[in-house]
C-alpha cells in the first residue's frame, strides 16, 4: 500500500474512534467526507491543483455551461496578430476564394501551384526558408508540414472540403474569414487543433499521444504559472505532464526522447496557436520557451485556486 493510502486510512480510523463510529453507515460516511476532502486539497505533485480540479480540466468538455477551460471568441483581428494559425487560416480561405477552388493531387493533398502560393506568404515564412534550399525548388504539400498540417485543420473543422478533386471553401469557411469574425475562426482552430486534430502529427516518431493530448487542460493550466520570460523547455517539460502520463512516456536519457515528445506533442501545437513562443537564436544551446501576451487573453480558466508561479530559468 502507498504511504499516503496509508496515512489516510490511519487517519479515518482515528477519526472513527474519535466520534464514537459505531455503524457501516456511519464509518461509510466518514471514508466519503474524508474522500471530499482529499479531493479538495491542493496537492505537490499536481502542480498544487487539487485532484478535483483536475479532474474539470480534463474530463470537462470546453463547450459545456460553465467550462473549466474556455477559449474566447471575442478578441479582435489586431488582439491575434501573433498567431500563425489564425494568420495562415485566414491567407489560406482568402486564396480559395481567389481562385474559387483550386485542384487536389491524385493522393489528395494540395497543388504545387497552390502550396507555392501559400508557402510565399505563410507566417512562419522566415523559419520556412532556413529549413528548404530554393533555387528552383518545386514545393509539395508534404514539404511545408504548417501548410499541410492547416488543410487537415481546415477540414476537421469543415471550413474547406474535397469535392470532386477540388478543394473549395465551406460556407462556414466564407463566413468566418470577414475580418470581424476573426476572434470567432481563432477559437474554432484553437478547439480543432487541440481536441481533433492527432497531435502525433507534430513528431516524427510512431508513438500514441493520446495521453498527453486528453490532459492538455491540465497542461495549459500549468502553463498559465509560468512566469515572464523565457524557460528552459527541458527544465519545466516534466511539470506540464499529470505523473500517470508521465508513466506512460518512454524514459528520458542521453538523446533527451522524453522532453522531444513533450516539446513536439504539446509545445509546438501552442506555438502554431501563437499562445507560446520558443526561443530560436541559442541553437544548440537549450531550447527555450515563454507565454506570448495572446495566452492569458484568449485562454481563461474557471477554477479556485491559482496555480504557483514556476520562476524562469536563468538565460545565463
Amino acid at each position: 500500500m502507498e504511504p499516503e493510502a496509508a496515512e489516510i486510512i490511519e487517519r479515518i480510523l482515528r477519526e472513527a474512534e474519535a466520534r464514537g463510529v459505531t455503524t457501516l453507515e456511519e464509518l461509510s460516511a466518514l471514508m466519503a467526507e474524508a474522500g471530499a476532502a482529499y479531493n479538495r486539497a491542493p496537492q505537490a505533485d499536481l502542480q498544487w491543483l487539487s485532484p478535483a480540479q483536475v479532474y474539470r480540466l480534463i474530463h470537462m468538455t470546453w463547450s459545456e455551461p460553465d467550462p473549466a477551460i474556455v477559449i474566447r471568441d471575442d478578441l479582435d483581428l489586431a488582439d491575434l496578430q501573433c498567431s500563425p494559425l489564425l494568420h495562415d487560416a485566414r491567407l489560406f480561405l482568402d486564396l480559395l476564394k481567389s481562385h474559387e477552388s483550386t485542384k487536389a493531387t491524385p493522393a489528395g493533398n494540395l497543388n504545387r501551384a497552390f502550396t507555392a502560393e501559400m508557402a510565399s506568404g505563410i507566417y512562419r515564412r522566415a523559419e520556412l526558408e532556413r529549413r528548404l534550399v530554393y533555387g528552383g525548388l518545386t514545393l509539395n504539400e508534404s514539404d511545408v508540414p504548417d501548410i499541410q498540417r492547416l488543410r487537415w485543420v481546415l477540414m476537421l473543422g469543415r471550413l474547406i472540403r474535397r469535392v470532386h478533386g477540388r478543394f473549395t471553401a465551406t460556407r462556414k469557411g466564407a463566413r468566418l474569414l470577414a475580418p470581424e469574425r476573426a476572434g470567432e475562426l481563432c477559437a474554432m482552430l484553437v478547439h480543432t487543433v487541440l481536441r481533433k486534430l492527432n497531435l502525433a502529427v507534430f513528431l516524427w516518431l510512431d508513438i500514441d499521444a493520446a495521453p498527453l493530448q486528453w490532459t492538455i487542460g491540465y497542461t495549459l493550466k500549468v502553463l498559465s504559472g509560468l512566469s515572464e520570460g523565457w524557460h528552459d523547455v527541458s527544465a519545466i517539460s516534466e511539470t506540464l505532464v499529470l505523473p500517470a502520463v508521465r508513466e506512460t512516456l518512454p524514459p528520458d536519457g542521453p538523446s533527451h526522447l522524453r522532453v522531444c515528445i513533450i516539446r513536439s506533442v504539446l509545445v509546438a501545437p501552442l506555438c502554431w496557436i501563437g499562445v507560446l513562443e520558443m526561443s530560436t537564436d541559442r541553437y544548440p544551446a537549450p531550447e527555450l520557451v515563454r507565454k506570448t501576451p495572446l495566452f492569458d487573453r484568449l485562454i481563461q480558466f474557471h477554477l479556485d485556486v491559482p496555480v504557483p508561479i514556476i520562476h524562469r530559468s536563468d538565460r545565463a
